[in-house]
């Protein structure tokens, strides 16, 4: 009998941590259609669901700031958190391991075009007044120094993004970083908004490096079967059928 029992509880002992049912995963505040997009949760959130949902477990989405979300993963009060690059693991030193890419984001700057900007690379916002979104500042390339702007306070990050547009289109701001998702997201949405006229053309300015929305997991095998059920989702249609919920071209 003892027998049975040590090899039960080594059995135990041995099983990964995502064998509880629910993954709990911090998200940014506002960030559609990515992030709570309306009255719908978005696309990351739907495409983490379906992958959890496939391993038989639920997902538990919790909404903070950047620097709040990393905080609570490392006090273990979170499983996952959605958008973490390595360059941004690297720098908060974040434990834990990166899944394939959830997606892509195509960010840009972003400036009214009657501003009459011309922008070939990052050195060309200096003297601009920027706001880019919550943890831009993890990768914005070195030929951009932020710590000077910020120190000229011609630089702000927010995790308000229908802020960050509606500032774009009132002329609050020279020059927006985002998503060209957010962006067109919010010009329908802001549509008839007293002082906000989306009708106003936009410049894009492909001056940002390519980043991809990685989630950090704490347990390394939760990770490999996301990315195994990630990979099962774009075989079979239903990573599409996602994006195009939400009227959005769907990424390879």
């Amino acid at each position: 009998m003892s027998t049975t029992w040590c090899w039960l509880a080594a059995l135990l002992l041995a099983l990964p941590a995502h064998a509880a049912t629910v993954i709990k995963v911090a998200f940014p505040e506002h960030s559609p259609p990515w992030v709570n997009a309306g009255a719908r949760p978005g696309i990351a959130v739907e495409l983490l669901r379906e992958a959890l949902q496939a391993e038989g477990l639920a997902l538990n989405p919790v909404y903070y700031p950047v620097a709040r979300r990393m905080a609570l993963f490392r006090r273990n009060e979170v499983d996952a958190i959605y958008d973490v690059s390595p360059q941004a693991q690297k720098h908060a030193n974040l434990p834990g391991t990166l899944g394939r890419p959830l997606h892509t984001f195509d960010n840009l700057a972003m400036a009214l075009h009657r501003r009459h900007l011309k922008l070939d690379n990052t050195a060309d916002l200096v003297g601009l007044n920027i706001l880019a979104w919550d943890g831009a500042q993890n990768d914005m390339p070195d030929s951009f120094d932020r710590l000077e702007a910020v120190s000229q306070g011609h630089y702000n990050e927010t995790g308000d993004q229908r802020q960050q547009v509606k500032s774009l289109y009132a002329g609050r701001v020279d020059v927006i970083l985002a998503d060209r998702l957010v962006l067109d997201w919010y010009r329908q949405h802001l549509r008839g908004e007293a002082g906000v006229d989306v009708r106003q053309p936009v410049d894009f300015f492909a001056i940002l490096p390519p980043r991809e929305a990685t989630v950090l997991w704490r347990d390394p095998i939760l990770r490999q079967r996301m990315d195994y059920r990630l990979r099962e989702m774009k075989n079979d249609g239903r990573y599409n059928a996602i994006f195009r919920r939400y009227d959005a071209e769907p990424q390879p």
